[in-house]
């Protein structure tokens, strides 16, 4: 939003508040950050110069307190108030966690941030363990799964559907795909679920208890259960909120003046958590935030999952559910391929492709254990107002 805001008018004056500790990075890619030994170098998408050639004023471990929509000013944890003549919500999203008895003990983890995934890495430096379970199935939680593969533990992924990647997936690509995670090492079980964490004497994690009665060792524990947009600040201010903070088809919230983009907006009912989505959102939001009179239609979600040696893309839905829609699919088990595809009319389409991408090399050899923009950002446009302005 900052940069949109920055291209189309080079004098208004741009505040960036980030709670995190960081510029903006490249978030789907912090599961390396569990495994890899560069740390965030390569993860940056924007350098520090970036924000300084195009005066933009960077906040960074800063929170946001509150907003006064009726005086126009944002309140900062730090005492410091800036006033807005349009402000842009882009507070991003929560990792969800469902009750399970003793999560929070030492060596559980939710995977959100930079941050988060470099303190898993030390953790499995300093605890030494073999094994990991991670609660869901879905991308972030295979990718997750792959990582501390990567980094040497023994891991079982567990999860609640049929068949992992279930909202992507059809069952059959599920199935191939839970044979390519078992065929390097990683346990899958479905139909099942976490519902007690067990600690050792130190009251660190030592064991997951299963809702059907088997118990897991788990060295460290992972919960991916999705996320839930961050609306508190939204809804403290009296903006109406849902499950995200509503905005119409411009990124407009129901206060004059103040927008919202990205994993916190809930548009027509839906909130996808996609950074295609929230990159066009937060694109949206900036130039109506200048006058203009741009409109998001909505997106067909599409993902890819980031795991060597799985060459898996799903765009669209994965089932014919409208009249006038048919599947069409192809299947070469010996390849471990298939492909479905299903049309409702010649401009509309949507894929599933599952198989073999290039060979998967080894996960890191064991060590002693075993014998290896994101800021969450608020845009602030005040001076130099352009015409156009409501």
């Amino acid at each position: 939003a900052a940069d949109h805001l920055r291209r189309n008018h080079p004098d208004t004056e741009i505040h960036v508040i980030g709670r995190e500790t960081h510029f903006l990075y490249n978030r789907m890619g912090i599961s390396r950050l569990i495994y890899g030994r560069s740390a965030m170098q390569g993860l940056y998408l924007m350098p520090e110069s970036w924000y300084t050639e195009r005066n933009i004023e960077l906040w960074l471990n800063t929170r946001l307190a509150a907003i006064d929509t009726a005086a126009g000013t944002v309140r900062l944890a730090t005492g410091d108030v800036l006033d807005y003549d349009r402000l842009i919500l882009a507070t991003g999203a929560q990792c969800h966690v469902p009750p399970i008895d003793g999560f929070g003990a030492r060596g559980c983890f939710v995977l959100r941030e930079a941050d988060g995934a470099m303190a898993i890495r030390d953790y499995i430096q300093h605890r030494w363990g073999q094994h990991a379970v991670v609660a869901g199935a879905g991308l972030l939680g295979l990718e997750a799964a792959y990582a501390l593969h990567k980094a040497g533990l023994q891991v079982v992924v567990v999860a609640q559907s049929s068949w992992i990647l279930n909202r992507q997936l059809d069952e059959r690509a599920g199935s191939l795909l839970r044979k390519f995670f078992e065929s390097i090492g990683i346990e899958v079980l479905t139909r099942a679920e976490v519902v007690q964490v067990r600690t050792d004497w130190e009251g660190e994690v030592g064991q997951v208890k299963l809702k059907d009665g088997r118990v897991l060792p788990a060295d460290l524990f992972m919960v991916c259960a999705g996320v839930r947009p961050e609306t508190k600040i939204a809804a403290d201010a009296g903006i109406a909120v849902k499950r995200g903070i509503v905005v119409n088809e411009r990124m407009e919230t129901s206060a004059r003046g103040v927008y919202a983009a990205g994993d916190c907006a809930e548009f027509n009912g839906e909130s996808p958590g996609l950074w295609p989505v929230a990159t066009e959102q937060g694109e949206i939001a900036a130039v109506n935030a200048l006058g203009e009179r741009r409109q998001f239609r909505g997106a067909v979600p599409s993902t890819i999952l980031k795991v060597q040696g799985a060459d898996l893309v799903s765009i669209g839905k994965i089932a014919a559910t409208g009249a006038g829609e048919r599947e069409l699919m192809r299947c070469r088990q010996a390849r471990r391929w298939a492909r479905s595809a299903l049309k409702s009319d010649p401009g509309a389409s949507r894929a599933v492709r599952a198989g073999p991408g290039p060979p998967a090399g080894p996960a890191r050899p064991r060590s002693r254990r075993a014998q290896e923009p994101r800021s969450r950002a608020v845009a602030r446009a005040r001076s130099g107002t352009p015409a156009g302005f409501p």
